[in-house]
């Protein structure tokens, strides 16, 4: 009877992994992982892309951080290499 719920509970688990939506949040973490740096360079990173001064890059990494909000510089950043960082392996991102 154990083994039924345990097998029930991993169906249910794997069916929200496999529904589970890749975030903007994922990605920039997942980036940090490969670049082996921190989050907040990796906004550095794409507001030296996009020719953002530096500054502002932290204005809106403090604004992510408290509401989640992320400037189109950065989703702009992440959407050119999104195909590059899903394929990059990094054992911890299983989706």
């Amino acid at each position: 009877m154990i083994g039924i719920g345990i097998w029930i509970g991993n169906k249910k688990i794997e069916k929200q992994i496999t529904n589970y939506e890749i975030t903007y949040a994922d990605y920039i973490y997942k980036l940090h992982l490969i670049l082996e740096c921190s989050e907040y360079d990796v906004f550095k990173l794409a507001a030296k892309e996009n020719g953002v001064a530096v500054y502002v890059a932290d204005e809106h990494f403090s604004r992510w951080v408290k509401t989640g909000e992320l400037p189109g510089y950065i989703k702009e950043f992440i959407d050119e290499g999104k195909e590059h960082i899903r394929a990059h392996p990094i054992k911890v991102w299983t989706y």
